[in-house]
């Protein structure tokens, strides 16, 4: 019989806002390039065995009793599709690849008829091929995503080694699981009154609108993005080691100066996804992330270094009473405003080796990524998904175009990245030394 376990208090939000956003695309997809001798048979070993170790790989969720559940399924034959990408020249073979992988990445998984996760090999020549991988958000974070990739590449190695190809993780999702239905009333006992003071009188982060005339109706999304380039995001990264703090509380630091700027408001919640795994869970693959409520108060006088400080005790300070995203159903009100997410691509997965005649490396965050949100798209005004990676930090974002202007989120991303520029040159000027990248009243929150 199938394993039946509850929800996770993280899969618990998200099942409850897929209730109510059922077109909303759920679904992570990520993918690597393989350049070599790819012994595809032993792919599909490698897969399937790191499908057997990790039962939340072989979870569906299903409803009963007025609830939903994991049900967790024996292991079995999962195929992997081998599509032959054709063209007459090599780019035109790489953007077929790219449609089929974007493709890929908007399929809606259906999550109580079986496990929501597929793998597609694409042959693009003789010594190319692109793995790729789609999963429903319910079972996994992108974290996970990192660790499904280099477990499968050990196990190929090993495999292609004639060694063992690994035992079965001695800690599983569904362990966690239970873990914090026991561990409920002794988190409540320890925490729920430090939320309970940090949230009180707390309020939203509020946009002005745009003129009437301009906006767009109801519902339509507007997109944004902002390129920060290698040596601007070498420069953030140096930053954050002389601060000792990390490259997100620093970029975390700088979008509550924007936000400060544009706005004027010194008391809001910044909603922050954050990882959500403690050292015991860093070899478990699920679906631990969630929103963290940051309050930021500020006094307006503050240099950057001094907003970093504050900005990081906040964090660190709610992180040490984490909450597994139960505060975003408790005060849903403070997620309206803005929303921020901070995703690094593992330099340890990145440089993962499968064996010394097939080379592994992560494809390009490509466009489609902008749905990479953990909520759903227009449920906040305005909301930011930061990507680290080798080839330099990335924010994409999206928002509600019937509240701004696309004009209006052009000049936010650019004081976005000319902020940047500034904080990393002087992490010692006032916020409120430095003029905007263009000529926007603060006040208002337009021209």
């Amino acid at each position: 019989m199938p394993e039946k376990l509850p929800l996770t208090y993280q899969q618990e939000w998200l099942w409850a806002l897929l209730q109510h956003c059922a077109a909303w695309n759920c679904t992570l997809a990520s993918g690597w390039r393989l350049r070599g001798s790819l012994n595809i048979p032993v792919l599909r070993l490698s897969i399937a065995e790191v499908v057997r170790r990790h039962g939340v790989l072989r979870t569906r969720v299903v409803t009963g009793g007025g609830g939903a559940f994991q049900e967790i399924l024996e292991p079995s034959e999962r195929g992997l599709e081998c599509i032959r990408v054709d063209g007459s020249t090599a780019a035109e073979i790489e953007k077929s690849a790219a449609a089929l992988f974007e493709e890929l990445a908007r399929h809606q998984f259906d999550v109580a008829a079986e496990p929501p996760l597929t793998f597609e090999l694409l042959e693009l020549s003789q010594n190319e091929h692109w793995l790729l991988l789609a999963i429903h958000r319910l079972l996994v974070d992108c974290f996970s995503v990192d660790r499904i990739f280099s477990e499968i590449w050990l196990t190929y190695r090993a495999i292609m080694l004639g060694e063992p190809a690994g035992a079965t993780c001695a800690h599983q999702y569904g362990s966690y699981a239970l873990m914090q239905r026991q561990a409920h009333d002794k988190w409540a006992e320890k925490h729920a009154v430090y939320w309970k003071e940090k949230l009180d009188g707390a309020i939203r982060l509020h946009w002005s609108l745009a003129d009437s005339a301009a906006r767009a109706p109801g519902g339509a999304l507007g997109r944004m993005n902002c390129l920060f380039g290698v040596e601007l995001s070498t420069a953030v990264r140096d930053l954050a080691r002389r601060a000792h703090s990390l490259p997100g509380t620093v970029i975390l630091a700088i979008y509550v100066a924007v936000l400060w700027r544009w706005r004027r408001q010194r008391d809001f919640v910044v909603p922050f996804n954050v990882a959500g795994r403690q050292a015991e869970h860093r070899s478990v693959i699920g679906f631990f992330s969630h929103i963290l409520y940051l309050r930021i108060k500020l006094s307006g006088a503050e240099t950057f270094a001094e907003l970093l400080a504050r900005v990081s005790n906040e964090f660190y300070q709610a992180l040490s009473h984490q909450d597994f995203g139960i505060m975003p159903t408790q005060r849903p009100e403070l997620l309206g405003g803005t929303f921020v997410q901070w995703i690094t691509w593992h330099p340890e997965a990145e440089s993962a080796s499968a064996a010394p005649e097939l080379a592994v490396d992560r494809l390009a965050v490509r466009d489609f990524e902008e749905d990479l949100t953990a909520i759903p798209p227009g449920m906040v005004d305005v909301e930011v998904s930061f990507f680290d990676a080798k080839d330099g930090i990335r924010a994409l974002g999206c928002y509600r175009a019937d509240r701004f202007t696309a004009s209006t989120m052009v000049r936010f991303m650019e004081d976005l990245r000319a902020t940047t520029e500034q904080f990393v040159r002087d992490p010692h000027k006032s916020v409120t030394e430095l003029p905007f990248s263009t000529n926007v009243n603060v006040e208002s929150g337009s021209r």
